[in-house]
């Protein structure tokens, strides 16, 4: 993810866009580490935003963002599951990536960042 990042900030740096270093992390994670993967969020950020954050990540990759998921792990720790399951319904409708919602808490946490 490290070297992908790198790159990826290379490539922000010759286009004049600003990238952050923890933004250009999570695109190195989401991509899963295929730098091509990775190269088409970032023109997709790029498209949003001539200053690329974690946030502007997050929204154009469809990700939750991390108060969804401390409210979701704050659900499970007092036993409401009613609760997680209306955050999670809420994610879903709001198109969010299902998916990725594990990958991001793992980054979240630095257990899938590199």
């Amino acid at each position: 993810a490290r070297d992908i990042a790198d790159r990826l900030e290379y490539v922000a740096q010759q286009e004049n866009i600003q990238l952050e270093d923890e933004a250009a992390l999570l695109i190195a994670s989401v991509a899963d580490g295929a730098l091509r993967d990775a190269l088409t969020l970032l023109d997709r950020c790029m498209g949003v935003s001539d200053n690329i954050t974690s946030e502007v990540v997050q929204k154009t990759a469809g990700l939750a963002g991390r108060g969804h998921l401390f409210d979701i792990t704050r659900s499970i720790i007092d036993k409401n599951v009613k609760q997680a399951l209306e955050i999670t319904q809420q994610l879903y409708n709001e198109s969010k990536d299902m998916g990725r919602l594990c990958s991001y808490y793992a980054f979240c946490t630095g257990k899938g960042a590199g």
